[in-house]
């Protein structure tokens, strides 16, 4: 009797801190939707602003290009925030997945849109090369948030007018996709350490600066949705992103 009475406020102390949590993880959900929608909704009211602003033909070139700084540094900042909360819901709630057949040259066209502002910054080509039968059975927000963070990791380190490397092959189970650019490289000792975990904010060829979240969050995604990613790089030579990505498994 008293080993089931020792038990049994064991059970419910452990049900009360279960119910704490659960508490403490819904006021930490509603703080980080206030905290997104009081920071994201300023920054896109200025983005848009200064997108207008700058498409007035009175502008000089100097200004537009002031201008163009500007945008991409909200961009960066919005991007890092996206990656912020994504990474916080995961940790509350876990990840949510909605796997389904993606055509994967949509949605690398999609994110290559979104990136052309960096791009046309530094003058840096993009050559895609994807087939259009590439089908993946992911989670299409998943993708997104794993191609854009890979490519702008591989803008950030390019050199100005360099070029940009993403193409698809198939195989017999998975789509892979391959990511090179030519830019400040990785060295080894890093490379080791890079994969699944949380790097300090490192900076870009022209100052852009990381939140160190990107990769990381890349590779859990990654994992979740059954794929992976293989990195190879060398210092000042420039690094390649392969990403294995699932096709449908046939009936």
């Amino acid at each position: 009797l008293l080993f089931k009475n020792i038990t049994l406020k064991y059970q419910q102390k452990i049900e009360e801190q279960h119910q704490n949590m659960k508490q403490i993880n819904t006021k930490l959900e509603q703080i980080i939707s206030i905290v997104a929608h009081d920071i994201r909704s300023p920054l896109n009211a200025t983005h848009s602003l200064l997108t207008i602003y700058k498409e007035n033909s009175k502008i000089i070139d100097a200004e537009k290009e002031n201008l163009n700084y500007a945008l991409q540094s909200i961009e960066i900042l919005d991007d890092t925030l996206l990656n912020l909360l994504e990474w916080s819901a995961r940790n509350i709630h876990g990840v949510k997945k909605n796997k389904q057949n993606i055509a994967v040259k949509k949605y690398i066209t999609m994110v290559t849109d979104q990136l052309s502002a960096q791009l046309l910054l530094k003058n840096i080509n993009l050559s895609v090369t994807i087939p259009q039968n590439a089908v993946a059975f992911v989670d299409p927000d998943h993708f997104n948030t794993i191609l854009r963070n890979v490519l702008t990791n591989a803008i950030k380190f390019s050199y100005n007018d360099s070029t940009i490397h993403l193409s698809a092959t198939l195989n017999t189970k998975e789509v892979v996709i391959s990511i090179q650019d030519y830019g400040v490289g990785i060295s080894t000792e890093k490379l080791n350490n890079l994969m699944g975990q949380i790097q300090l904010p490192a900076y870009g060829t022209q100052g852009e600066r990381g939140s160190g979240f990107g990769l990381a969050l890349s590779t859990e995604l990654l994992k979740e949705n059954n794929g992976r990613m293989i990195i190879n790089s060398e210092v000042d030579k420039g690094t390649t992103f392969v990403l294995y990505l699932p096709m449908n498994p046939k009936p």
